[in-house]
């Protein structure tokens, strides 16, 4: 694979989907600087939940996520911390909950209500579907 050109690696890594993609980082440094090209990583959808959510400052931080456009919150407790480096990243669409599904819903309850205001007015898109908000 040392001999293959970039631009052909590029080509071959846009067709995996994106936990494959992630995993290729971890082959080489070649794969690594190839597989962090910001085209490659364009459409990506960020999904924080309990898992990731603590890590959401390292993630943010990746060059990979630089250009990040779409977020999406599940199953987690957001607090004011979370919106505001969602909105420095400069994050144009975000979507909180899930289909109506309890599970995946989010509690905002620790979201100061000018905060969340001014986060939604930033955005190009804002989706919230937790179930008991949306329900009533």
């Amino acid at each position: 694979m040392n001999k293959v050109p970039k631009e052909i690696l590029l080509l071959i890594l846009q067709y995996l989907p994106y936990a494959d993609l992630k995993r290729s980082l971890l082959i080489s440094k070649r794969f690594l600087d190839s597989g962090s090209e910001k085209c490659l990583w364009r459409d990506f959808r960020l999904v924080v939940n309990n898992r990731n959510l603590a890590n959401l400052p390292k993630i943010l931080e990746l060059e990979r996520m630089r250009h990040l456009k779409s977020v999406k919150f599940v199953g987690c407790k957001i607090k004011n911390k979370q919106l505001k480096l969602i909105s420095a990243a400069k994050v144009a669409q975000v979507q909180i909950g899930d289909c109506h599904d309890i599970e995946k819903d989010c509690q905002l309850a620790d979201v100061t209500p000018s905060i969340l205001a001014s986060f939604v007015g930033n955005l190009e898109s804002f989706k919230l579907q937790n179930s008991l908000l949306s329900e009533m």
